[in-house]
């Protein structure tokens, strides 16, 4: 597609991994809080370098939000609530994979295609022909098509962009970008409502509340690193398998049922205290890796000598709403209607739609919806059998013969995990510019990781970019 090619095109530079932290005659000890991919992340590398390290998570298993689902369905059928798919340029997530010797598989190449249900409109997205967009799109602006609007329109916003990986890169240098949404800044490049509307369709429930009051430096950061893959990978196992690998070479390090209340730090030391069964412990440390969202670290006592900049980003992090529902259906009957289990929508119960099964050998099918912010709380507080009523009716909407194939559905709220409260972090306007240089900087003793701290936010690149970062930053200042 020429959009593709013009993204990759705009991509500054190849996204290579960190190199590994190296082995230490100054090993010193690490208390790492979080056992999400991140502090997993860091927490091996710098076992690998010597450190003594210690993990504490919260809750009874590691891993964060890269969860899989499983004993849910027939068959032996698994279905991802975190991350899905791994872009061939996440060059981290393919490096643990294969060191950890964990199966992944690519996105089959097929003429299947993909659906948009727009305005009420149900579009196949075949590459060979342009849809009849239903928007009042100018003469010009139809004649273009998708690709030619992104042209026009929203690739010279990610070209302002830069390379957001550079560590000179600043979200403050982009202030302007960072002061709109997507659709403003798009008008604000000469499109159309319409044309803005098109090219944000079906983003709706996938950032924040909705399109319009996110950041749109946020969202084209993201749209411009995932333009430099070419392919898509999922783990066949499960994403799960990921983060118990790192936590099987740690061993006993990773204590898991550890809540941590409170981090005291002075010049020479780190105290971290938690409780794990209902009493109160604490372990002392030379440094300590925060792998926490900072919605989280917001319940805990923290130093005070910690930055007016770190305090205020702390505060103001925003977190994502999110509701995975997953059908297990009969068969994946649409695949013989030539669609790919794929779906964009605006409907305001379900944004997107994924097969999830794609890559399992049952005969079943899996097709799972994703709705976000204000939607997935009001479904999230529904009961069950009338929220998945009323998610399964609009699923039968964008692929017909959902009603009748479907057996059965289990609903995941990351809202309503307490060790998550929320999938992921986002920006409003104005927020990049005035807290992005605080997120990743340490405090004193104290390193923060964590893909809200990186430029992938949202994606496991992110997670363990961070985790590796925070990890080198630990060793550097042992040296």
């Amino acid at each position: 597609m020429q959009r593709r090619r013009l993204l990759r095109a705009l991509a500054a530079a190849p996204l290579a991994a960190l190199p590994q932290v190296s082995r230490t005659a100054n090993a010193g000890s690490v208390v790492v809080i979080g056992g999400g991919l991140a502090g997993l992340c860091a927490a091996y590398e710098l076992n690998r370098a010597g450190h003594r390290v210690s993990v504490l998570e919260a809750g009874d298993e590691v891993g964060g939000r890269a969860r899989t689902l499983r004993g849910a369905f027939a068959d032996g059928l698994h279905a991802e609530v975190g991350p899905l798919y791994v872009p061939d340029a996440h060059t981290l997530v393919l490096h643990y994979a294969r060191a950890f010797n964990l199966a992944l598989a690519a996105a089959p190449d097929d003429a299947r295609v993909p659906v948009r249900l727009l305005r009420g409109r149900r579009l196949r997205m075949s590459a060979s022909s342009e849809p009849d967009w239903p928007y009042a799109l100018r003469d010009d602006e139809r004649a273009l098509g998708f690709d030619g609007l992104y042209a026009r329109y929203q690739a010279p916003l990610l070209a302002r962009i830069g390379d957001p990986v550079d560590a000179n890169w600043s979200a403050a240098t982009h202030a302007a970008l960072d002061a709109l949404s997507l659709p403003e800044a798009l008008i604000e490049a000469g499109a159309s409502k319409a044309a803005a509307e098109l090219l944000t369709a079906g983003w709706g429930g996938l950032w924040g509340e909705g399109i319009a009051g996110v950041s749109a430096l946020c969202v084209l950061r993201d749209g411009l690193l995932q333009s430099a893959s070419n392919a898509h990978y999922r783990f066949v196992d499960g994403v799960d398998r990921l983060p118990q690998a790192f936590a099987r070479e740690l061993g006993e390090r990773v204590r898991t049922r550890c809540r941590v209340i409170a981090i005291e730090a002075s010049e020479s030391r780190v105290r971290v205290a938690y409780l794990r069964d209902g009493q109160r412990e604490t372990v002392d440390a030379d440094r300590a890796v925060c792998a926490l969202p900072f919605w989280l670290l917001r319940a805990i006592e923290t130093p005070a000598q910690w930055s007016a900049g770190k305090r205020a980003a702390i505060a103001s992090q925003r977190s994502f709403s999110a509701l995975r529902t997953t059908f297990q259906m009969r068969s994946r009957y649409w695949l013989a209607h030539g669609e790919n289990g794929q779906a964009q929508t605006d409907l305001g119960s379900i944004s997107a739609v994924y097969d999830v099964g794609a890559f399992q050998t049952a005969k079943r099918g899996l097709l799972q919806t994703y709705s976000g912010g204000a939607q997935a709380r009001r479904l999230a507080a529904l009961p069950e059998a009338q929220r998945h009523d009323e998610i399964l009716h609009a699923l039968d909407r964008v692929f017909p013969g959902a009603l009748a194939q479907c057996e059965s559905a289990v609903s995941w709220s990351w809202d309503a995990q307490p060790q998550a409260r929320g999938a992921s972090a986002w920006f409003a306007p104005g927020e990049m510019a005035r807290h992005a240089a605080h997120l990743a900087s340490a405090e004193g003793r104290v390193h923060f990781a964590g893909d809200h701290t990186s430029p992938w936010i949202r994606w496991m690149q992110g997670a363990l970019h961070s985790g590796l970062r925070a990890a080198r930053e630990v060793h550097e200042a042992a040296a």
